[in-house]
Parts: structure tokens; sequence; C-alpha cells
């Protein structure tokens, strides 16, 4: 019993990275709250992860933290920018070729659409067989 306690222990170094990692994560989640802080949280994230693979771990709190401000100002901007394009390509989508379409509309053109593809097919495999009839004379 006294072995299994042990600090040194293989259990019980792979408990304590398992809580570790479940620490990161609520920070991860806590600091990503406000939206525009997702970037960096993520980099901190990244960044503290990296530093438990490679055994350099301080403290996950302490690390997080300042990765998480030395990192906030620039992701923070990425993460805008990011924003900022998924925005666009939301009103592009939005204003596409079925903006102001009713749904009975849609439906209808994805039935038409839908028949004439039935009608090529059609077409094509009697091509083929007509081809198929020349090629063989």
């Amino acid at each position: 019993m006294h072995n299994l306690l042990n600090p040194d222990n293989r259990v019980m170094r792979l408990i304590t990275k398992i809580a570790d990692s479940v620490f990161l994560n609520l920070l991860w989640f806590v600091f990503s709250l406000p939206i525009v802080t997702a970037g960096a949280a993520t980099t901190a994230l990244f960044d503290v992860t990296l530093h438990m693979v490679n055994d350099e771990e301080g403290g996950i709190f302490r690390d997080f933290r300042k990765s998480f401000r030395s990192n906030l100002r620039s992701a923070t901007n990425e993460t805008k920018s990011y924003n900022a394009e998924i925005s666009k390509l939301n009103e592009r989508i939005a204003s596409g070729p079925f903006a102001g379409m009713t749904q009975a509309q849609v439906d209808g053109y994805r039935k038409n659409l839908q028949d004439s593809l039935a009608n090529y097919d059609k077409w094509s495999a009697s091509y083929d067989r007509w081809k198929s009839g020349l090629q063989t004379s």
C-alpha cells in the first residue's frame, strides 16, 4: 500500500498527468469565455501542453497565465480577423442564389434539378447503348 501512494509510482504519475490535463482544460474554458480571447487561450493551452510533454513543467496556472498574456494581443487580433471573415462569408451565403426565396421555391428548384439529372441519366444510358451498337457493327 505504501508503494502505491509513492509520488514516483507510475500510477500516481498517470493520475497527476490526468488531473493536470483536466485543470488545464478548465483554465482554457474559463479564459475562452469572452470569445475574442479564445485564440490566446488556445495558444496558452498548446504551450503548456508542450511543456508538459517535454517535462518542463513549472506550474500549470503560472505557465498558462504567462503564455496567455504574452499572446493576448496577437491572438486576439487574429481571432477578430477570423470572426470578420466568417461574418463576411455568412453574408455572402445569405445573399447567394437562394436569398429571398421561400422554402417552397427552394424545394421546387431542387425538384426540377433532380428531374433534370434523372433525365440526363436516361439520355446518357441510351446514348451509351447507341454508341456501343455502332462499335459492334
